[in-house]
């Protein structure tokens, strides 16, 4: 899996690549660890344009960082909240998030520039 991050302003987009699968998502969560603890940051967007494949260990990482985050947001003053997105999905994984409910935890735009417009408004 190849993964990236870039800033604009407080958004950190964290651009994912390959197969989001079990023997891939180490390295994502080893990748994450140190952006969640960035307390300029407020919105974290996981753009998946470019994963192929997912399994249950990948659900399993987006929804242990989604967990951290709201850990981070029950300790922290309210300057520290964060928000996570995610982007780009394919049908497959659309599918698949729709099946085990997590578009109903987190929210799904269609493309990276959606995600910039709405969330860069409200900061």
């Amino acid at each position: 899996m190849k993964i990236s991050h870039r800033h604009e302003n407080q958004i950190c987009i964290v651009s994912l690549e390959g197969g989001l699968i079990q023997k891939e998502v180490g390295d994502l969560k080893n990748y994450m660890l140190p952006l969640l603890e960035d307390k300029h940051t407020k919105t974290l967007v996981l753009n998946m344009k470019r994963i192929k494949d997912i399994d249950s260990a990948g659900i399993g990482m987006l929804v242990s960082i989604y967990k951290n985050i709201q850990k981070r947001q029950q300790e922290g003053p309210d300057e520290s909240q964060l928000v996570m997105v995610l982007c780009g999905l394919n049908q497959k994984c659309r599918k698949i998030f729709s099946m085990v409910q997590i578009d109903k935890i987190m929210k799904i735009y269609e493309t990276e520039e959606e995600v910039l417009a709405d969330q860069g408004s409200t900061l």
